[in-house]
C-alpha cells in the first residue's frame, strides 16, 4: 500500500440502535490515538445528521427482509417459488 500524498475523505453510514453505535466509538478512539502518534494533533470525527428519505413504494424494506429471514424454518411462510423447466 502506497502512502497517500493528498487528503482522503472517508464517509461512514451509521444507523441508530445497531452495532454501529459500538463501532463508531472504536473508530473515534482509533482516530484520536493515531492522530496523536502521527502528527501530535487529536482530530475528531464529525457526524452530519440527515433526514431519512422515504424509499420508493416498490422497494422492499429491511423489515420485510428480516421477516423473511426469520420465517426460513417455517414452511407456511415460504415464498411460492417457480421451478425451472427440466
Amino acid at each position: 500500500m502506497l502512502p497517500s500524498v493528498s487528503s482522503v475523505n472517508i464517509h461512514y453510514l451509521l444507523a441508530n440502535d445497531t452495532v454501529d453505535d459500538i463501532i463508531w466509538d472504536v473508530v473515534q478512539s482509533k482516530l484520536e490515538n493515531l492522530g496523536q502518534m502521527l502528527d501530535g494533533h487529536e482530530n475528531t470525527l464529525e457526524v452530519s445528521v440527515s433526514q431519512p428519505r422515504s424509499s420508493p413504494s416498490k422497494q422492499r424494506t429491511i423489515d420485510s427482509f428480516m421477516k423473511r429471514c426469520n420465517n426460513v424454518d417455517n414452511p407456511e411462510h415460504q415464498p411460492n417459488l417457480k421451478h425451472p423447466r427440466n
